[in-house]
């Protein structure tokens, strides 16, 4: 298992800077609180909002944009746009676009994305939900600046935005990016195209999966077969019989993905009907062929959809494995969806969560709070109170962030 393929599951986990900006072990002491005393959540998002680990950063500047009232999200929103981190720029920017009705939010978004300074895969992500909810005004710009760029990958996430909107020269352009496979690592880039609803696309992707670095191949098949290309399981089928544990795991990780609420309400084209049963076909064999991880964490995926999701969880919760603790607090939030009328499944999901942010281990705890971020509490844990001085700066955040929530 190649260092660039952990990255692709820190990419996938969403918890972790990714891509070209890196990745760091959660679970790791990330630094001493500067002062035991210092316990004012928002004195603590500011503390993260500092770190030299964009991963913690991303995640305490998102935050306080997200919880800032403030128009543009007062001075939380330009820190964020001018952070110097690909990594923490896109998740900002994503906490932004909550905020469609905002104009000062929409200009610090619009601005960032004709700055060419800034990296196209986030400048191209940020201007395709720009232009969804109605906000165009860079489309010119960008078009110029797609006409001038000789280099196909760098033109591809700006293309891709245009050519949502009808623009037959900017598909062209991501045609031909796609079907070099020379593209960077950037498994969001293949997310959009599959949420775009350009099937006219597809040639272009079989060809790229064929000439593309192992790493990619998965993100190849998952924009495929969103698109409605069926014949894209054989990938998911062989990477599922893969000799690596890891790359069976990575395959489940984005089937995960697929055909989940996280993934239609960004698209403007209705789903596929393929992409459900080609998901649950392709997860029931994962849970048949193992191995135990491999196996958990479809079982999860599985069960996050329907009615057995607490009883699932809660089965997973009670592994020795803290990998396999911290996947089924992962399932959480997508479950909360399944359960929303079953008020007895959501408390025995908020007891779980009670119970692991006291885990031993800090990686199980950190997924703890973020999975309590998804819940509705009338009093928060005593646990959380505790969170906030714990020694690892990514718990100190997410505690800070539950607790702002919870006011």
């Amino acid at each position: 298992m190649t260092l660039t393929r952990w990255c692709v599951l820190a990419a996938l986990l969403g918890g972790c800077a990714a891509g070209r900006s890196g990745a760091l072990d959660p679970s790791l002491v990330d630094a001493p609180a500067t002062s035991r005393v210092e316990t004012d959540p928002t004195a603590v998002l500011a503390e993260g909002a500092g770190s030299l680990d964009p991963g913690i950063r991303a995640h305490a500047l998102a935050w306080l944009v997200r919880l800032d009232p403030a128009p543009g999200s007062g001075p939380w929103g330009p820190r964020a746009m001018w952070d110097p981190d690909a990594w923490v720029q896109r998740r900002c920017a994503e906490a932004l676009l909550e905020r469609p009705d905002d104009p000062v939010a929409v200009g610090l978004l619009e601005d960032l994305v004709r700055r060419a300074t800034v990296d196209p895969y986030v400048r191209g992500a940020v201007a395709l939900r720009l232009f969804r909810a109605g906000h165009t005004g860079a489309a010119a710009d960008l078009a110029r600046e797609i006409a001038a760029e000789r280099a196909h990958w760098r033109a591809a996430p700006l293309a891709l935005a245009l050519a949502s909107q009808g623009d037959a020269a900017a598909s062209g352009r991501v045609a031909t990016a796609v079907a070099s496979g020379a593209l960077p690592l950037e498994p969001g880039f293949f997310d959009d195209i599959g949420s775009t609803g350009l099937t006219a696309l597809i040639p272009a992707l079989v060809a790229g999966e064929a000439m593309a670095e192992p790493e990619l191949v998965l993100s190849y098949a998952a924009a495929r077969l969103t698109l409605g290309d069926a014949s894209a399981d054989g990938t998911f089928r062989r990477a599922l019989a893969d000799d690596d544990p890891l790359v069976r795991l990575e395959a489940v990780f984005v089937l995960s993905k697929l055909d989940g609420p996280w993934l239609a309400p960004s698209s403007e084209e209705p789903m596929s009907p393929v992409v459900g049963p080609a998901v649950a076909s392709l997860l029931d064999r994962a849970v048949t062929q193992g191995p135990d991880l491999v196996r958990a964490q479809a079982q999860l995926v599985i069960a996050s959809r329907d009615a057995t999701a607490a009883a699932q969880i809660r089965a997973a919760w009670s592994s020795d494995d803290p990998e396999v603790r911290a996947m089924a607090l992962r399932a959480v939030g997508p479950a909360t969806a399944a359960l929303a009328a079953d008020k007895k499944a959501l408390r025995a999901l908020q007891a779980l969560v009670v119970d692991a942010i006291a885990d031993p281990s800090p990686s199980v705890r950190l997924e703890a709070l973020r999975a309590a971020t998804q819940l509705t509490w009338s009093e928060l844990p005593d646990g959380v109170a505790a969170a906030l001085t714990d020694e690892a700066q990514s718990i100190r955040t997410e505690a800070a962030a539950l607790t702002l929530l919870t006011r």
